[in-house]
């Protein structure tokens, strides 16, 4: 696969050196057998669309094109000679990870031993198998967060339709996203470093997110970042029919490639794509390129400017460039930072290595020792002969076998020395014991993180020692997520820049829904959607079960039983759902029981005092009846003589003997 596919939806070429005396009066192309115009020449650059060679043609002659390709091959032979300390030792890294097959030894003897023990491979394997699915959620690996106040919800509305698109881009898309991000993950542990290219492909209009293996990306040591690298170069194969159909294309100048005559005529050919500061209209100033070089001939087969229109600064007289914003369509994942500060960062193929290649000399020195004792040896007597044509003075034995040898019964013993044989060393054991443990340090991978934890272990313990062990990979799992941030952000610009608004609409299917107003950084951020802390199943379960205990208390008890299938990995959770009605939602159950019991509560205290003042009025009437008999006419002074209680909604007699008047 091809990594110089078209960068983005235009294709601009580089104009002709010119000598100007003042750069900011902009330059006369008329001198250069062009059209007048006093606009700068990167204004023109720009702003310029169409066929690519043509413009290469008319403006650079094949002594410019000649020197500029020399001067990037030149430049990136320097850079690459300056990390070749690293690239030698990943390249090791590789082939041991890859247990390649390392040949026959001569020392200490013959075929002797030369096992290589898959220290750096079960590392990595161990890295990949936590981070992919942790990292790669199907279907949902982009999250958009809001900012700023939505009190109307339009920017979550707005925020959940570019989630679901750029989701799209990537799993339906982008065809090798996923598989490219499985290499990436097998590959960063080893190597310590791996880079994802982000661009707009406009032959396949969509956009592209492939992998770049760190050997085949160049980068000057001294740089602290992307971004402020003076160059960076990609090196790849292209194979001739693919060289063809890109000339065909315009994509790349229409130049002979010269083979030689004794090799395979559709072998593939080196080309360099290097992203570059170069002053090619002659203003003084640089200005970011794109060149493809074919790196046998040194032959220019395209230039393409790393910026447009809108990433240009222009001073208020229209004329002068003031800043050029560079695209850079890299983005760099990172394992271990180097400890001296250096661009490339280190892995466990750098870290393991040491201590892998003396596990490796231990083991075999065993093996040879168990050989050689198995084996034996020793020395014959110059007297002795053995019996059998062609037989030479070696004795080799099979099991169960004896030999015939001239020689009187008695003289065979001082006729024939074994040379003792020592055991292995006992001290090998215990050295080599000590280094895996390092190397398990050094890895993070523990028998409780292989799922070989002790059966009386409870599952409170293994779980507090899974988290303790993933401490280091846990940091390790928030650079990896800060660079598919930056990678998920460069995706956004080249869907805002360079989508297709009928595209977008037919994906989504939802009215209003536009390319133009969606894609809008004013208020929104882009970022991976897993959770660097939550690394195993049984990390996001625990978390999960915490949440259960808050079903029923007052929460959202919706959300809890989403994030609680989430971290079960359920499938299709909103058809789990009953569909919410239309209109208001129904009340709470619980509160209309509350309202009834409420009200229930009212009707019998009602009733209660209801009854309490008809028993103290029957009670008053018979008080008055009494009165009446006795001859008082009344009840009046009855009723305000000591023990009767008339309070509290009745009379009440007051036990201790007949009222007077009563007697």
């Amino acid at each position: 696969m091809s990594m110089v596919d078209d960068y983005d939806g235009s294709t601009y070429e580089a104009p002709e050196y010119g000598e100007v005396s003042d750069p900011t009066e902009g330059v006369d192309l008329d001198d250069m057998g062009g059209p007048e115009d006093e606009t700068p020449l990167i204004l023109l650059l720009a702003a310029s669309t169409g066929d690519a060679s043509a413009i290469i043609e008319q403006y650079l002659g094949e002594t410019i094109l000649g020197s500029l390709g020399a001067q990037c091959v030149e430049d990136w032979s320097m850079d690459d000679g300056a990390r070749n300390d690293w690239k030698t030792q990943t390249q090791n890294a590789l082939s041991a990870a890859a247990q390649d097959a390392p040949g026959d030894k001569s020392y200490p003897f013959d075929r002797s031993a030369n096992v290589q023990y898959p220290l750096i491979t079960v590392a990595a394997q161990q890295f990949a198998a936590r981070a992919y699915p942790a990292i790669v959620k199907p279907g949902d690996a982009v999250s958009v967060a809001v900012l700023g106040r939505d009190a109307d919800g339009q920017k979550q509305a707005r925020a959940d339709r570019v989630k679901d698109y750029l989701n799209y881009q990537l799993f339906y898309r982008i065809a090798d996203w996923e598989g490219d991000t499985d290499v990436l993950l097998n590959q960063l542990p080893i190597s310590g470093c791996g880079f994802r290219k982000v661009y707009y492909d406009a032959h396949k209009r969509r956009p592209c997110s492939e992998f770049v293996n760190a050997l085949n990306l160049t980068v000057p040591s001294d740089a602290k970042a992307l971004k402020d690298a003076p160059r960076i170069t990609q090196d790849f194969e292209v194979f001739p029919y693919q060289i063809t159909e890109r000339q065909r294309s315009g994509m790349y100048r229409e130049t002979d490639l010269l083979l030689d005559g004794n090799e395979d005529d559709q072998k593939p050919r080196q080309f360099i794509e290097q992203h570059r500061m170069h002053d090619l209209d002659g203003d003084g100033v640089e200005e970011p390129y794109i060149i493809t070089v074919d790196v046998e001939s040194t032959q220019v087969m395209r230039i393409e400017a790393a910026y447009d229109e809108l990433d240009l600064e222009i001073a208020e007289d229209g004329k002068t460039v003031i800043r050029i914003e560079r695209w850079c369509p890299f983005v760099k994942y990172s394992f271990l930072p180097d400890p001296k500060g250096r661009f490339y960062d280190i892995g466990f193929g750098h870290l393991l290595a040491p201590i892998n290649a003396v596990v490796n000399t231990i083991i075999n020195q065993l093996l040879d020792a168990g050989h050689a004792q198995v084996a034996g040896g020793g020395f014959l007597a110059a007297g002795l002969r053995l019996q059998g044509s062609g037989q030479t003075n070696v004795l080799r034995f099979s099991p169960s076998e004896y030999k015939v040898v001239n020689v009187p019964g008695g003289d065979i013993r001082s006729a024939i020395y074994d040379r003792p044989m020592p055991a292995p060393s006992p001290v090998l054991f215990e050295l080599l014991g000590m280094l895996m443990d390092a190397a398990r340090d050094i890895s993070s991978v523990k028998d409780v993180l292989t799922g070989e934890a002790g059966k009386s272990q409870t599952a409170t313990a293994t779980l507090a020692l899974i988290e303790q062990g993933l401490q280091t990979f846990t940091a390790i799992y928030k650079r990896i997520y800060r660079s598919a941030k930056m990678e998920f952000q460069l995706l956004y610009d080249c869907v805002s820049r360079y989508g297709d608004p009928e595209e977008y609409a037919r994906v989504l299917d939802i009215p209003g829904a536009t390319l133009a107003k969606d894609f809008n950084e004013a208020d929104l951020d882009i970022q991976p959607v897993a959770d660097p802390a939550s690394v195993t199943n049984m990390q996001r379960m625990a978390k999960a079960g915490f949440l259960q205990g808050f079903l029923g208390k007052g929460l959202n008890d919706e959300e809890i039983l989403k994030r609680i299938f989430e971290a079960a990995d359920i499938a299709d959770i909103e058809k789990l759902f009953p569909p919410k009605p239309e209109g208001p939602p129904p009340p709470n159950p619980l509160m209309i029981a509350e309202v009834k019991e409420k009200e229930s509560k009212a009707a019998l205290n009602e009733a209660t005092a209801t009854k309490n003042r008809a028993d103290a009025m029957d009670k008053l009437s018979l008080v008055a009846e009494r009165g009446v008999m006795n001859g008082s006419g009344g009840m009046g002074p009855v009723a305000q003589q000591p023990g009767y209680d008339l309070g509290n909604g009745g009379a009440q007699e007051v036990v201790g003997g007949p009222a007077p008047g009563m007697g």
